[in-house]
């Protein structure tokens, strides 16, 4: 259930807050004032103070004193001789002033109780939003890669229903001879291959995409994609990572991959597209890698 602030972003403002609660206040100790005064309640301070309490509870100190003040100024009116607010009888008098230290506690005393509670809230709510945060920070480092920055296999498993009942491209790559790169140039050089690799596939395909299955294993979806606009961006996937250049070094950095299109209408048919993408990067290897293979899912 929404609040008048939240209808009303504009009241957020703490000053207009208790203009309005001030105003609310007043109008509802107004009518409780006017209901007395028309029925002719012979002690009308107890429905008075109620209204006094529910008011301290809701909206604290300054509501509280504006009402208590009016609630005050009829009491004064009620009890005084011929309503001329100063004269009492000595009875009247007696209960002017319990009717006025009622008045004092109730507001202090609920209106500490509010303030309480509002502090209260405060914290749980700092508290909802660190968590909230620190949630959100978990989720993002157990999904993503932390070598390469991109997506992991978790993530792909939790985004995998974003693909279903949709045209895709489905492609898993595979860096050509990534072990003598590790062998020759060192595990360092390795780490910069990769994350140029996935940098690469981040930036033509978009990071939402691209996911580290692990190893040199990556796999990638491409919604809505037509075919021809798929194979050249993997062309310019190849163009981007030709010529890796580490420390004045010249890196022969390659890839095969194996695509299939089509649509996945439950997790089981998006487990075959990826098997069948699988079978296309074997082929690619066979061909003498540094090429790609990609064929129609297989209905």
């Amino acid at each position: 259930m929404q609040t008048i602030y939240e209808k009303f972003p504009f009241l957020k403002n703490k000053a207009l807050q208790i203009i309005l609660e001030v105003v609310l206040s007043l109008v509802a100790m107004l009518i409780g004032i006017l209901i007395v005064y028309f029925t002719n309640v012979p002690n009308p301070n107890m429905i008075l103070i109620a209204i006094l309490v529910i008011v301290s509870s809701f909206w604290g100190y300054p509501a509280a004193a504006a009402a208590g003040l009016m609630m005050t100024g009829y009491s004064l009116y009620f009890f005084s001789t011929d309503h001329s607010f100063f004269s009492f009888t000595e009875v009247n008098a007696q209960k002017m002033v319990v009717i006025l230290i009622g008045i004092i506690v109730c507001i202090v005393f609920i209106g500490t109780l509010h303030m309480a509670n509002g502090k209260s809230k405060r914290k749980l709510e700092e508290a909802n939003n660190k968590l909230s945060s620190q949630n959100m920070t978990l989720s993002k480092v157990s999904s993503t890669d932390p070598l390469t920055e991109a997506n992991n296999r978790y993530a792909y498993k939790e985004d995998s229903h974003n693909y279903l009942d949709k045209p895709i491209h489905l492609m898993i790559i595979d860096l050509d001879n990534f072990k003598s790169i590790n062998d020759n140039y060192g595990h360092a050089v390795g780490d910069v291959a990769l994350k140029a690799m996935a940098n690469a596939l981040v930036d033509i395909f978009g990071s939402e995409y691209v996911y580290r299955l692990g190893g040199d294993e990556f796999l990638v979806i491409a919604i809505r994609s037509e075919d021809k606009t798929f194979q050249k961006k993997i062309g310019f996937v190849k163009e981007s990572i030709d010529g890796l250049q580490i420390n004045e070094i010249l890196i022969p950095l390659y890839f095969s991959a194996g695509y299939v299109y089509g649509q996945a209408s439950n997790e089981g048919d998006l487990k075959a597209m990826s098997h069948e993408a699988d079978v296309c990067l074997y082929e690619a290897k066979k061909k003498g890698k540094d090429c790609f293979v990609g064929k129609p899912h297989l209905d």
